[in-house]
């Protein structure tokens, strides 16, 4: 680490370990293992609201979490903490929050050498700049992320299809059947892992490739087989987007299954509260 950054980190840590005075005015000092503890907490606290949809509670307590990693010195922790805040924020719609923090996330482990780890930021950091809007950046950053991740099946299978996605929306010449590709490898890497739930999700991304490609059956077995893989796994939000999904396949094809398909999506993203599924089905 350069003497700069070690700088960073020093006044970092007298940050917060002066903000663990304040909140200690009230209580004894706390010791670091009762600190870690309570850090261990607030990451629990922060996946369990992220379950339940409650995204700003998530974002609050791994910044707590992280903060409180940071005073104690351990990068990794940090890193994971912020990064944990950022996929909150970014799904709270809190874009450039999600940003900062992913970008401090990947500082962290580009410091500590955590190659999977900086992978996975990266993919997060691509997921921030596509929500601004900014395709190529975002594919840039989940081509790199992608790099790194070779030879780790799971991760490069999840990141495979990340890029997968972000190449059918940015729709260039060339990028459908790169999609293509990349989702049929993320398949067949699943396949192998018995990971059923990224199978299904390969399925879901195959159809609308095949889609963009023209392949109108080929896009119809896809999307079936994934509507039925989520419904298997009881996975509310795989069966929304496959029903959505299906929804504009029929609807290309001026078929009366369009409409059944579009309410059994609206009722999916009412049922999970998903505004932006909603608000692409035009309520």
């Amino acid at each position: 680490m350069s003497s700069g950054a070690s700088r960073v980190r020093r006044a970092q840590r007298c940050a917060c370990w002066l903000l663990l005075v304040v909140w200690g005015c009230a209580v004894p000092l706390q010791e670091p293992s009762e600190l870690r503890t309570d850090a261990a907490r607030a990451m629990q606290r922060g996946r369990d609201a992220a379950e339940a949809r409650r995204f700003e509670v998530s974002e609050a307590a791994h910044l707590r979490a992280a903060e409180i990693y940071a005073a104690l010195d351990d990068a990794p922790a940090e890193a994971d903490a912020r990064f944990a805040a950022s996929e909150a924020s970014r799904r709270a719609g809190r874009i450039d929050e999600a940003c900062a923090q992913v970008v401090r996330a990947l500082a962290l482990d580009r410091g500590i050498a955590r190659e999977s780890a900086v992978a996975r930021d990266l993919a997060g950091l691509a997921r921030c700049e596509s929500a601004r809007g900014r395709l190529d950046v975002a594919i840039d950053h989940a081509d790199e992320a992608l790099e790194l991740a070779r030879g780790e099946a799971a991760l490069e299978a999840a990141l495979q299809s990340d890029l997968a996605l972000l190449l059918l929306r940015r729709a260039s010449a060339g990028d459908a059947e790169r999609s293509r590709k990349l989702l049929l490898a993320a398949l067949r890497t699943s396949e192998l892992q018995a990971d059923a739930r990224g199978a299904a999700t390969a399925r879901l991304h195959l159809g609308s490739a095949a889609l963009a490609l023209g392949d109108a059956e080929r896009a119809q077995s896809e999307l079936q087989h994934a509507l039925e893989a989520f419904r298997a796994l009881d996975d509310p939000a795989g069966i929304a987007h496959a029903h959505e999904a299906l929804a504009v396949l029929y609807a290309r094809r001026d078929e009366d299954r369009a409409r059944y398909h579009r309410e059994q999506a609206r009722e999916g993203f009412a049922f999970l509260e998903d505004e932006a599924g909603l608000a692409r089905l035009g309520r």
